[in-house]
């Protein structure tokens, strides 16, 4: 379901929905290299952009896995809302925002204390999830509405609302 390129795009990380781990692959050798175990039914990945953590989006266990990249273990395990799909890291890395499926909000992971910090209330099902390049803005897809939402990130607060296609899962 997810995949995410470590900032010196030597490695890949792909998260296997059924098996609950997230394969590492070699770039230059075209070969997995790591199998790291996480939560159940891993669905998003995103990395810091210093390329020392990913997080995984754990929808079947309601979590957001902390993976150290240069040990492939993970280091925390964060409980956030129900059926966590999306989730991207703010440019500074301060943050990390987790779309929440079964939740009517966002989670604001703070990455200095791994804790859920704030929820930013979106209305209904969301799935994927980005944060522009500026970091002042987060877009949330939200297939059930067919609509995507903007959130400043400043404010933690839904300041415009989208009409779009048929059931929007991601976002870039």
């Amino acid at each position: 379901w997810g995949v995410a390129i470590n900032p010196s795009g030597t490695f890949a990380y792909v998260t296997n929905l059924s098996s609950g781990t997230v394969s590492k692959i070699d770039l230059a050798s075209d070969t997995v290299v790591a199998t790291i175990a996480v939560g159940t039914n891993p669905y998003g990945v995103a990395i810091n952009s210093a390329g020392t953590f990913a997080y995984v989006a754990n929808s079947g266990s309601n979590t957001v896995s902390k993976i150290n990249l240069a040990t492939d273990t993970v280091v925390a395990t964060i409980p956030v809302g129900g059926w966590p799909i999306g989730v991207d890291i703010d440019p500074a890395g301060t943050y990390a925002y987790v779309a929440n499926a079964s939740s009517t909000f966002i989670s604001k992971i703070n990455l200095s204390t791994d804790i859920v910090v704030a929820t930013i209330p979106v209305g209904d099902y969301t799935a994927g999830l980005k944060i522009n390049a500026t970091g002042t803005f987060a877009y949330a897809s939200k297939p059930l509405s067919d609509t995507v939402s903007k959130i400043k990130l400043a404010t933690n607060t839904v300041v415009a609302t989208f009409t779009v296609g048929n059931y929007p899962i991601g976002v870039t």
